[in-house]
This record gives C-alpha cells, structure tokens and sequence, in this order.
C-alpha cells in the first residue's frame, strides 16, 4: 500500500456540494441547528423539548431510549453551546485524522450514547441532562491517546503544552465533580464519553458499522534482489517508517513542508 493510500495521508471523502466535506464540522451544523431551533420553540410556542429529548433514567425506564443521542442536540444556554462547538472544531477534527468520513460520524453518535448511559447510571433517576459535551469529552480522551504529544494552548494563555496534559486536567475535573457533587454539570455524562474515546482508541469504533472499523495495517512484504541491498533505499525507508512513527505521536500537522513532500515523493515510489 502506498503511503498516500494511508488514512491520514488521504483527504477526507467528499459529500454532496451542499454539505461540508468534514463530518466533525457536519456534527457541528447539526447540532448548532437543532440547539437553534430548540431555543425558538420554547420562544414562539413555549415548547420544553428536554422532556421528550433530554436523557434521565426515569426517561429511558419508561421507554424513550432514543434519549440516550437526542439529549447531545440540546442545549441550555449560548454559552453551553458555544463550549461544546468549540471544542468539537478543534478536537473533533483533530479525531478526523484517524477516524475520516463517516466513521467519525458513528464515532460522535455512539459517544453520545455512551454520555447518556453516563448519566443514566450515575445520576439520580429524575435529574435530565442536555448537551454535547460527552461528544467533546470522546473527542478529547481519543485524541490525546491518538497524539498524546500535539502542543495546544488555551485561548490568550501563551502556554504551549502537550494535549495528553489537556486531557489529564480535563477528566481530573469530572472526576473531582463526582466526588464533590451537586452543581449543574453532568459531569458522568462527560465520564462516559471519555470512556468511550478510550475504548475507540484500544478496539475501534463500537458498535461496529459498515465501514466504521478502523483500517489494519498489511503485513510488510518483503522484497529480494538489488533493491533489498540498496543502502539508499534502507535509508529511505527508515526514514519514511520515522516520519510515520511521528504522525502516530503528534498527528500529520505536526509534519513540516519538506517531511510531507519527501513522503508523497516516497509514496510515488512504492506504489
């Protein structure tokens, strides 16, 4: 297989011309929308649709199972979900790297199921909960597994630190909230998503669907002859499974100009 025909070597596949060709920033349209149309419903008619979406265990006792996903549609205020779309722009599509097209699709649904089982489990029976943040929270424990060393900084903070110290600091605080109690955020359902990034990262994405199961690498073939001594050839090589060892660490943004051209050039070689 050529490098080029490698996942995160390959743009993400394109949709319809009406549609972003990213499915983090589809997730993002989607929920931008229906957080959009939640807030004119309740406005213009005083419709509550955090009874009929919003996730509890006395709402999935009694039947409404699809509130385990519909309850990351819902939003409580501007800012939650400002929040939330701001963290799916940037870890989101930094998953995308390992998880492109549609599999990032059913990546950010089953999080969301996985928020609510959260919840579900770890709140009180009556006490709903609303919002994406499971979602991010996936987001943010798989990627920091994925490319455990990428630099990120916080807004105006002019600290660079690697996005495995983000999202020890980021669970660490659910965890503390579990133990405090009370206050206003879910903080199981953020729990759950980051439990399912790390079980995405360990086996795939589960429950596996068409064309959601994260590719295999073939085996290494061998070669004979000339090239099989060719030390310029070793070299290239060894050098080409470095530049892949270091997008497996940091991610392909951390590659410069010149490391992605010597790969594509490689690429063309191999195929």
């Amino acid at each position: 297989m050529a490098i080029a025909d490698r996942d995160y070597m390959r743009a993400p596949p394109r949709g319809p011309g009406w549609l972003p060709d990213s499915w983090a920033v589809r997730v993002i349209v989607l929920i931008g929308a229906t957080t959009l149309a939640q807030q004119l419903a309740a406005g213009w008619w005083g419709a509550d649709l955090v009874r009929p979406l919003g996730v509890s265990g006395d709402a999935v006792l009694s039947g409404r199972i699809w509130t385990l996903a519909t309850h990351a549609l819902l939003h409580g205020s501007f800012s939650h979900v400002l929040w939330n779309l701001i963290g799916l722009w940037f870890f989101g599509r930094l998953c995308e790297n390992a998880l492109p097209g549609r599999v990032f699709g059913a990546f950010a649904l089953w999080a969301a199921v996985a928020g609510g089982l959260g919840h579900v489990l770890g709140e009180a029976a009556s006490v709903p909960a609303i919002g994406a943040s499971g979602i991010v929270s996936a987001c943010v424990a798989f990627a920091a597994l994925r490319y455990p060393q990428t630099p990120v900084s916080l807004f105006l903070i002019p600290i660079r630190f690697p996005l495995w110290l983000l999202a020890v600091v980021w669970i660490g605080a659910d965890l503390f909230g579990v133990g405090r109690g009370g206050g206003s955020i879910a903080h199981w359902a953020h729990l759950g998503g980051a439990a399912y990034g790390l079980l995405t990262h360990v086996f795939g994405v589960l429950p596996w669907a068409p064309g959601a199961r994260q590719r295999r690498r073939r085996p290494a073939t061998t070669h004979s002859g000339p090239e099989r001594r060719d030390p310029d050839r070793l070299d290239e090589r060894a050098r080409v499974d470095n530049l892949l060892a270091k997008i497996g660490r940091e991610g392909i943004g951390a590659l410069t100009d010149e490391e992605r051209k010597f790969l594509n050039e490689a690429s063309q070689r191999y195929r």
